[in-house]
């Protein structure tokens, strides 16, 4: 028997249903070319520096083109990263080793350094989860040693006040699905190198371009989605339904997610953002509010003041984290998660869209594994009220607290909320 309950998504789009409406009207009322779509972007994102892309695989693929490093080269990666990034590093025969991460998700420049040798080109430091750490250190390491330093900061988009790390090549900023200010696509790569710019300009100019219907087909299906998981109820009702027909809905909404197929991908990334995608990077640039991040870390402080300090979100306190995700880490995730299913919270494992990359013949990166292994990504892009919030917690706490409290004993326990 299938019992049916309002269940809470565990990713809301970022976007409105005005901001769509508005972005309708424009495409139909203000029609404008690609060349002055793009120029808006350059002056609104980093002028004279901005690279607009399919995504941002697409913008790192064209730069390591450009580029073109020897075979054999190596990059330094963060060890836990979009796998699609490690595809592309061996697509152009380089070879990735991957710098281990502290329990925060940053990188010691430390740990970067002991890795440098003499075939080493380039390091990649991929801010996770939202927050952001600092490069000055890593960048005048890279400097000494003649190294090209690339950011990503895919899940650290927090409006135009900042357009990457000064000290970097190139920083690459996401508008895909799930990412903040979502375009549903498209990416945003700050170039400080002018011949690095005009070259990979020049390079995606032989791509083809993405159709406007395929950006449509795209936009269409993301809105059904979004319609899914805006409503607790809806979404619930949907849940039970995929289950009557004996489809498991965490398989379904990852084949939904996923962007690219492992094969071909080159030839899959290897596309001009369209006309279409263009206009909507561009509205959602110009019209981003930073109240909704005000917003979103005023929720992730009330759920940090209600849980235990070892439950608190990944990175929670640091200066630059606008909390893309909510992750925690914590003993048993798959445990939590069927809890808080089962309480109406559709949380999600550490296996979504990050994973650890392979180290090869170099060292296992041992603190990233743990993390991610551990990790259990809480759903709080939603408004709850405050009962609902504390409930929340309150599962969280019974979890943590399971192995020193009795499962008898523990109603007559105190909320700790």
């Amino acid at each position: 028997m299938v019992s049916f309950q309002p269940v809470y998504a565990r990713k809301r789009f970022d976007i409105t249903w005005r901001i769509l409406k508005e972005y309708l009207m424009i495409t139909l009322f203000k029609p404008q070319t690609i060349a002055q779509t793009e120029t808006d972007l350059n002056e609104l994102w980093s002028p004279n520096r901005t690279l607009a892309t399919f995504t941002v695989r697409s913008g790192f693929d064209l730069c390591l083109q450009a580029w073109n490093f020897e075979p054999g080269s190596e990059v330094i990666i963060s060890a836990v990263t979009v796998p699609d990034m490690v595809r592309i590093l061996e697509a152009h025969k380089l070879i990735p080793v991957p710098v281990d991460i502290d329990d925060r998700g940053c990188v010691a420049t430390k740990a970067v350094e002991e890795l440098i040798t003499d075939k080493t080109k380039a390091i990649v430091i991929a801010h996770l989860f939202g927050s952001r750490m600092p490069l000055k250190e890593i960048v005048r390491v890279a400097r000494r040693h003649k190294i090209l330093v690339i950011e990503d900061c895919a899940e650290a988009f927090c409006g135009r006040g900042f357009t990457g790390c000064e000290g970097a090549t190139i920083s690459m900023f996401s508008f895909g699905s799930i990412k903040t200010a979502t375009a549903f696509g498209g990416a945003l790569i700050t170039v400080r190198d002018p011949e690095l710019l005009s070259t990979a300009r020049n390079i995606q100019e032989t791509f083809p371009r993405q159709t406007n219907g395929a950006f449509v087909r795209k936009l269409l299906k993301y809105c059904v989605f979004k319609l899914l998981t805006d409503s607790p109820w809806i979404y619930g009702l949907f849940i039970i339904i995929l289950r009557l027909l004996g489809i498991d809905h965490n398989v379904l909404i990852r084949r939904w997610s996923r962007s690219f197929q492992q094969d071909n991908l080159l030839q899959q990334i290897r596309r001009r953002p369209s006309e279409g995608l263009l206009k909507l990077l561009s509205y959602r640039i110009f019209r981003f509010q930073n109240q909704d991040l005000d917003s979103r870390r005023a929720r992730i402080a009330r759920f940090a003041a209600l849980v235990p300090q070892s439950c608190r979100p990944l990175s929670f306190g640091s200066d630059y984290h606008q909390y893309w995700l909510c992750p925690i880490q914590i003993a048993k995730p798959e445990v939590l998660i069927r809890r808080l299913y089962d309480a109406g919270f559709d949380a999600a494992d550490g296996g979504t869209s990050l994973a650890v990359a392979s180290a090869g013949i170099y060292e296992e990166p041992s603190a990233a594994k743990k993390l991610m292994s551990n990790v259990v990504y809480i759903p709080l892009d939603h408004d709850y009220d405050s009962e609902n919030l504390k409930r929340l917690a309150n599962l969280i706490h019974k979890h943590h607290y399971e192995d020193t409290i009795k499962e008898g004993d523990w109603d007559s326990q105190e909320n700790f909320a």
